[in-house]
């Protein structure tokens, strides 16, 4: 009977990315092909990430199970809304409500569900293989949308590829569901106090060392990939492949990451949490710093299968160490809400970043120039998170396996 709603919750998560997927490949080449400047490229993109940053911790904050139908069916709604709308504006301000609409939806959506697949786990033992299934099944819904959304921007016009986009989400809202209803010591109910003590109890859940460095990997990760899903497919468009090849490349970093993920729960559990970031990390920015010597179809899918190969080990690890969080000190919908608020973070820096240092050194020298910047700058922070924290729980203090994972 437990499986279920954890089936559901799998096919809700991959129809939503689905549709979000296609939306993702269509909007920087669609951008492109108005005539948007390179920089304005990067922020209209960032603008959705912003969004998503700004929905993530009041859906956390106010998450409860017996919430998650009703918060999940407003945004879903939304999203459909958002999708099919994306042809009509005709400037860049409007069509940047629209990312913002998007991407509030999308952030919202993303954060009620994973925190409702996790207290769906929350006696199960076995979790590193469940959520690198759960994992696994993000990516399978950005396969899915990659490719369609290469394949529809190619076969339709752009108006058409976004109204079909924004049926998978409508499919979504038939799969929505509540895990049991369980209240953690964070979640208690409290007698009433000021705002101020209020924001102090958010601040220091904010601050747990488990959440500050699982956050700290979610931004860099999430610049690196933004890198990837930005600027790749433009520097593909500028060696002459076409709409549905670039749905290709897309098609096989996310098919990539839907292979890979199940292993990677495994993979955490024998080398441990920072092992597999710090390496996932690294090989991740050496890659990107090899496309300009990629010229063709066959070198750039070899390209972003390396991507997804290193994403997936990155994203399992701290998706696994999240779940990982003390309840009793920070509440699901909050770790989850942090968690995902740094990786919209990184979202809204990567674009914007990477679309002026584009600018100003060209598609080419920005490869050779950005991956390694940010890994550099990783380095840095991670040293000085880990220097500045005593006391780290030795799932991520130590070099073994991390704490929670199978049996």
């Amino acid at each position: 009977m437990r499986r279920l709603p954890d089936l559901r919750l799998h096919l809700a998560v991959v129809l939503l990315n689905a549709g979000d997927g296609i939306a993702g490949t269509l909007v920087p080449l669609y951008l492109d092909q108005r005539g948007y400047a390179v920089e304005l490229i990067g922020v209209l993109v960032a603008l959705y990430a912003v969004a998503g940053l700004v929905s993530r911790l009041p859906s956390g904050v106010i998450y409860r199970p017996r919430r998650a139908a009703p918060l999940m069916y407003v945004a879903l709604a939304l999203q459909v809304v958002a999708t099919a709308l994306y042809p009509v504006p005709a400037d860049a301000f409007l069509l940047g409500v629209v990312r913002v609409v998007h991407g509030f939806a999308v952030g919202m959506a993303t954060t009620v569900n994973m925190a409702t697949f996790m207290d769906s786990l929350a006696t199960d033992g076995h979790r590193h293989r469940h959520l690198a299934g759960y994992a696994s099944a993000l990516a399978v819904g950005y396969t899915i949308g990659g490719l369609a959304g290469g394949l529809l921007g190619y076969w339709l016009d752009y108006a058409g590829a976004f109204v079909c986009a924004a049926g998978f989400p409508l499919l979504a809202a038939c799969c929505v569901t509540s895990p049991p209803e369980r209240v953690t010591a964070a979640e208690q109910p409290q007698a009433p106090t000021s705002v101020a003590a209020r924001l102090a109890r958010l601040v220091a859940a904010i601050a747990h060392p488990q959440v500050a460095l699982v956050s700290l990997v979610s931004f860099f990760l999430a610049v690196l990939h933004a890198f990837a899903q930005t600027f790749v497919p433009l520097y593909a468009a500028n060696v002459g492949l076409n709409l549905a090849e670039i749905g290709v490349l897309r098609a096989a970093h996310s098919a990539t990451n839907a292979l890979a993920r199940p292993f990677c729960g495994e993979l955490t559990s024998r080398f441990g949490y920072q092992r597999v970031t710090v390496v996932g990390l690294a090989v991740l920015a050496a890659v990107l710093a090899l496309t300009p010597w990629q010229t063709g179809l066959l070198g750039l899918t070899a390209l972003f299968v390396g991507v997804g190969l290193c994403r997936a080990a990155v994203l399992v690890a701290n998706t696994v160490s999240v779940a990982d969080v003390e309840e009793g000190a920070v509440s699901r919908g909050v770790a989850v809400a942090v968690y995902n608020a740094a990786r919209d973070l990184g979202v809204i820096v990567g674009p914007v970043a990477g679309g002026f240092l584009a600018g100003a050194l060209g598609l080419r020298a920005f490869f050779w120039v950005g991956p390694p910047l940010v890994l550099a700058l990783y380095a840095l922070l991670q040293w000085l998170t880990l220097r500045g924290q005593r006391g780290l729980p030795a799932a991520l203090a130590e070099e073994g396996p991390a704490t929670g994972g199978s049996s």
